[in-house]
């Protein structure tokens, strides 16, 4: 008579074959799919400022004084314009110069403490009197980025991009700040300005002028993006759709 004991384990067969259990653990079936699963690391607004700052905006240099462990910045000469949530930037410009910050990346301003002090979401690293940039005048509302942050984050696994991996992020999201620009980056827009810029807009294939005319394609006709919808309307989704293709085909139904 057989014994439970010596019973063939199924469960177990069945994580070697389909690695699902421990993601990337031994599979046969898993690879071949062509499945890519796993977590992401953290990536901030300042890490996508630090690719193209352009979307933060121009920086507020902030003259005051820190210590190594305090996240206490005393000593500013005025805090007008601050506010909570607002992004240091990763490096500064002073005297021309790009600087590296005195706080880790994705440091945030937590707090305005008085006229003098402010109050950020990580210590400093260093012992100094700095110019710390911090993004003030977004052409983009940190919001709306952060949105673009989690629907990139969503979209794109780390194990499947590797390496390519934050420049993807980086182009991902400046592709959706440029169409939400396109749309809504202006506040004072009129309600008729709002609807033309809500509208859907084609590609120009052709022009003319008088008896001359002549006909433009965009760089990507022909080139094998021409199902990839608005990821053609910006340089970010086009640079973005270029590597994608080379990411490998999606999943595919194994049985």
């Amino acid at each position: 008579m057989s014994s439970f004991a010596t019973f063939p384990n199924y469960n177990l067969f069945l994580d070697t074959v389909w690695g699902w259990s421990t993601e990337f653990g031994s599979s046969l079936l898993a690879g071949a799919s062509n499945v890519v699963v796993g977590t992401n690391p953290p990536y901030s607004i300042t890490d996508f400022l630090a690719v193209y700052p352009k979307f933060g905006g121009a920086q507020l240099a902030v003259q005051g004084a820190i210590t190594v462990g305090s996240a206490v910045v005393t000593g500013i000469q005025t805090t007008a314009g601050i506010l909570p949530g607002q992004p240091v930037a990763p490096v500064t410009v002073q005297g021309g110069t790009l600087v590296a910050g005195n706080f880790p990346d994705g440091t945030l301003v937590l707090s305005v403490d008085s006229a003098t002090q402010i109050t950020l979401s990580q210590p400093a690293t260093t012992n100094t009197i700095p110019v710390i940039g911090i993004y003030t005048q977004p052409f983009v509302p940190f919001t709306v980025i952060a949105l673009f942050i989690n629907l990139a984050s969503a979209s794109l696994v780390q194990a499947r991009w590797q390496e390519w991996w934050p420049m993807g992020m980086a182009w991902f999201i400046a592709h959706f700040c440029t169409l939400w620009m396109r749309t809504d980056g202006s506040p004072t827009t009129s309600a008729g300005q709002a609807v033309s810029q809500g509208l859907a807009r084609g590609i120009m294939i052709s022009k003319s002028a008088g008896g001359v005319s002549a006909s433009m394609l965009p760089v990507t006709q022909g080139g094998g993006l021409e199902g990839w919808g608005s990821w053609q309307e910006t340089e970010y989704g086009v640079q973005f759709a270029t590597i994608a293709r080379m990411m490998g085909a999606g999943p595919l139904w194994v049985y």
